[in-house]
């Protein structure tokens, strides 16, 4: 009897979500093994000389969240070893380190306004432009005009680096083609239903800024929009009272 073959997708949680989905695919299962392994413990060269290697390029878009970063008061909570809060907001930090009051913080973050000093939001889109061609240039999967394409009429991320399971859902056929595995468009669609609503990496959504929807136009978005965070859900306005109150 043949060996099974092995499909080892090595990454952070993006890659490890294709992995879910490669193993609910009955016609790739059929032939391979599907394992994952993060690409800071997985040898380099473990692939170079024993199989195919195909390259893709990290889904990140900072576009939408231009002040994102990471929260340094995020604390962990019972259930939450990673904080509630793990994404933090560059103009929320510089207020708290200058001991600005909340109500302040929160009548700036909530105005709708974009502040002066804030990110140029046309230059913003050239870097990310430059950065997308850049890493497709380096793989053998692009993605990167897929999502300067797509990004207006269609939600592709939940936050900087937590896409979306269309963005997702695209990346895998694209896999499979690169690897020369043909899949019909309903058996990749099929082993994402059981997802959920939010997908696999919609655990954790950080809101976008209204000025910055308004200025590109995105077609999905409302101001009404829920936030989730875990397991508690905020709109625009709260989810800023709470970042807010959990630095204090």
């Amino acid at each position: 009897m043949a060996k099974r073959k092995t499909i080892r997708l090595v990454g952070d949680v993006q890659a490890e979500a294709v992995a879910q989905v490669l193993r609910r695919i009955p016609s790739v299962t059929d032939r391979y093994d599907v394992e994952y392994e993060h690409s800071k413990t997985a040898e380099p060269n473990a692939l170079a000389t024993n199989g195919k290697r195909i390259t893709f390029p990290l889904l990140r878009l900072e576009l939408l969240w231009p002040l994102t970063c990471a929260n340094e008061r995020n604390a962990p909570e019972p259930g939450l070893p990673h904080g509630r809060f793990p994404y933090g907001d560059k103009f929320v930090s510089a207020c708290l380190a200058k001991n600005v009051s909340a109500h302040q913080i929160l009548g700036l973050c909530t105005s709708g306004k974009w502040g002066a000093n804030w990110p140029d939001l046309d230059e913003t889109f050239r870097i990310e432009s430059r950065r997308l061609t850049a890493g497709d240039a380096r793989c053998d999967v692009k993605i990167g005009s897929f999502v300067l394409k797509r990004f207006r009429s269609e939600r592709l991320f939940w936050t900087v680096d937590h896409p979306t399971d269309a963005l997702l859902m695209e990346l895998t056929k694209r896999l499979l083609s690169a690897a020369g595995l043909i899949e019909t468009p309903s058996a990749v669609e099929n082993a994402f239903a059981p997802a959920g609503a939010n997908g696999l990496l919609g655990v954790y959504a950080v809101p976008v800024h209204p000025h910055v929807a308004a200025h590109f136009a995105l077609a999905w978005y409302r101001p009404d929009q829920s936030y989730q965070a875990f397991d508690r859900s905020y709109t625009y306005q709260k989810y800023y009272e709470a970042l807010v109150a959990s630095a204090g």
